[in-house]
């Protein structure tokens, strides 16, 4: 927006996931707290602001006691140990979520509206879609679907995923030294029908991301 001097951002913050079972994992993000610059639009024309890279790498723990082994007495004055076998608890898939912190505007797929302070530009939103910034359509193939949970493996195929027999993955997220990064871009879309005026153009969203 004109006079907002390149300030202008989307932050995605980790937020830590507290599960019901504490052999559920919950991923990170790699970079704890990633700003993402959207600069300065001049928004006169009406035009959406190109595409920005807002991607994200997930850290995501190994599963709760996977591969262990375990004893069992064949009776009850068996001192011996019984027979022992590996534990056989999987985690499941990794999901995620995106959850704004502003409210979402329901005529734009993956749009949420911009920090409500003093001062704040008016007539766009922050718009977010799955994928590189270099190849979004017009309008994005894969916007944010908010407060939605999906499989990550959806967006990066390094991902496990429950295979053909319905066997979850193990105790890794995916394969050692495999990358763990998340497509997503960010932009400035105009609201029909809304003023438009210059300011500051500032949005949150929440990654959250865990075996499920």
């Amino acid at each position: 927006m004109p006079g907002d001097t390149d300030k202008t951002c989307v932050i995605l913050k980790r937020q830590v996931v507290i599960s019901a079972s504490l052999t559920l994992g919950t991923c990170e993000l790699e970079e704890k707290n990633k700003i993402v610059y959207l600069g300065s639009h001049d928004g006169s024309g009406g035009q959406s602001s190109p595409w920005k890279d807002a991607s994200f790498q997930l850290k995501c723990p190994l599963g709760y006691g996977y591969g262990a082994m375990h004893s069992l007495a064949t009776g009850a004055y068996d001192l011996s140990g019984g027979y022992q076998s590996h534990a056989g608890v999987r985690n499941k898939p990794v999901t995620l979520q995106i959850n704004p912190l502003n409210p979402p505007i329901a005529a734009v797929p993956g749009t949420m509206d911009l920090d409500a302070i003093p001062g704040r530009a008016t007539g766009y939103g922050i718009q977010l879609a799955w994928g590189d910034s270099t190849t979004q359509s017009e309008p994005p193939a894969k916007p944010v679907n908010f407060n939605t949970r999906m499989k990550a493996s959806e967006l990066n195929s390094n991902f496990y995923q429950a295979d053909h027999s319905g066997r979850l993955p193990g105790n890794r997220a995916l394969p050692v030294g495999a990358d763990s990064t998340i497509a997503l871009s960010a932009r400035y879309v105009r609201i029909q029908g809304a003023t438009v005026s210059a300011g500051q153009a500032n949005g949150k969203i929440e990654v959250l991301a865990s075996y499920e």
